[in-house]
């Protein structure tokens, strides 16, 4: 399954700078990117996300999805918040993907939970 980025921006609030390109999967590891990817970059306790950009986009990124104020000259999608963002943006590919299923082609949705 494809998205467009602009349709993404919608699901995360974001807004969308450049063109319009298609989005086959995400990834917030450089080292794992490959075309047609969204790079989501994501800040830790050690690391900003923000940071490896460029290598995300030399990797064969299409876009990213960033914080304000970063330097990008890929397609990308400007967030407040990548950790809420990249939430929000897998819970409409899992609806898109369950809204495009049937019987035989449609996902399943597993809980792990203990105690």
């Amino acid at each position: 399954m494809k998205m467009m980025l602009s349709e993404i921006a919608n699901l995360v609030n974001g807004k969308m700078i450049g063109h319009d390109v298609t989005i086959e999967s995400a990834s917030i590891d450089t080292r794992t990117i490959s075309a047609g990817q969204l790079y989501i970059a994501i800040n830790g306790k050690n690391f900003d996300g923000n940071n490896f950009v460029n290598q995300a986009e030399m990797a064969g990124a299409s876009a990213a999805m960033v914080h304000p104020g970063i330097a990008v000259t890929i397609p990308h999608i400007i967030v407040e918040n990548t950790h809420l963002a990249l939430a929000e943006f897998a819970g409409g590919w899992r609806n898109k993907l369950a809204k495009h299923g049937d019987e035989t082609t449609g996902i399943s949705v597993v809980g792990v939970t203990g105690s």
